[in-house]
Formats: C-alpha cells, sequence, structure tokens
C-alpha cells in the first residue's frame, strides 16, 4: 500500500530512507501483476501465487504459467534495462504461449482483423478474397500444428539480448511442459 509521507526526505536518516525505499519496491512489486493484466487486454485470465508472487495466466500446470499477461515491452527491452521488479518476477521463469487457430484471441480473429484494417488503411494491399486467403492460411497452420495449437516454451534466460528466449514450439502441451520443468529435454 502507498503510504503518503509529508516529510523532506532529505532529512531523514539512513535507516528512516531505506524504508521508505523497502515501502516504494513493495509497492512496485504489489502493482506489477494487476499492470501486466491490463496491458494483456484478456479478459480470461486468472490469479496465480507462484513463489510468493502473484502472477495472472489462463493456466498454471506443474507450476508452469499458461499464457501469462506478461509486462508492457516485454520482448523488446534489454536485460539490464528490465527493473528489478520484472526480473525478480520473470526471470529464469519458463511459460508457455498458446497460439491456437480458433477463439477470440485465435490467429483466424488476428488475421481477419488485419485484412480489415489493412482494408481501411490500403485498400490496394488489402487481399481481395479474405475467406480464400483464410482458408490458405489455415491449411498452411494445420499443416504445422494438427491440432490448431503451437505451444510455444519461453524464458528470459539471458540467451537473447533483449527478449524472452524461445525454447521450442511443440504439438502437444505434455511435450511443452516437459520442456519447461526440464530444459535439457528441450
Amino acid at each position: 500500500m502507498i503510504r503518503r509521507i509529508d516529510r523532506n526526505l532529505a532529512a531523514l536518516d539512513l535507516a528512516a530512507l531505506e524504508i521508505v525505499q523497502h515501502s516504494a519496491r513493495q509497492t512496485l512489486v504489489e502493482i506489477a501483476p494487476y499492470l501486466e493484466r491490463l496491458h494483456s487486454g484478456r479478459a480470461d485470465l486468472q490469479a496465480f501465487q507462484l513463489d510468493g508472487l502473484l502472477f495472472y495466466a489462463v493456466e498454471l500446470v506443474e507450476g508452469v504459467l499458461v499464457d501469462p499477461a506478461l509486462p508492457a515491452g516485454f520482448d523488446d527491452t534489454a536485460h539490464q534495462q528490465r527493473d528489478d521488479v520484472q526480473r525478480a518476477r520473470w526471470w529464469k521463469r519458463p511459460f508457455i504461449e498458446c497460439s491456437a487457430w480458433d477463439g477470440p484471441y485465435g490467429l483466424e480473429a488476428s488475421h481477419r482483423a488485419g485484412q480489415v484494417a489493412l482494408a481501411q488503411f490500403s485498400p490496394a494491399l488489402a487481399t481481395q478474397d479474405v475467406d480464400e486467403f483464410i482458408a490458405m492460411r489455415r491449411a498452411h497452420w494445420f499443416g504445422a500444428w494438427p491440432d490448431g495449437v503451437r505451444y510455444e516454451v519461453r524464458c528470459i534466460d539471458g540467451t537473447a539480448p533483449d527478449r524472452a528466449t524461445s525454447w521450442g514450439t511443440f504439438v502437444l502441451m505434455a511435450e511443452a511442459l516437459d520442456c519447461a520443468v526440464h530444459r535439457w529435454r528441450c
């Protein structure tokens, strides 16, 4: 909880300043999951506790977050520029992202929305037959992911300098979980 301090901080001694610093850090830790949830734009997230920290995700399986809400700029922030709170929450914490063809957050909906937006702003670049375009993309997707879902294990582990590293993509959730739990099997 944020406590207002109406004092001149310069007049405080070291112990008092450390208390203020701890309070501010604790406030940042407490609001981080709510900011992540808001940034995600998803309505299907649940709250989970891991290692004493609150996370929002679609599910938690064997201690691994599935489709978690991530911080803004998660995949385009250099690791040395990540704040202490983000590093404490996400460093070496593998998670699984599911990319599905169907559903409100699926690729078909995304492709259709993309074509509508493209038609509004640059009709010459938009696909003339959207249904044919979608059918072609669908066939390509299901050729690679027969059940219509791709499971990708990702983790900020320092391998990629400014984003989460992909540990692998999988056809089955069980394979992705095995990778997330036992990194060496990816």
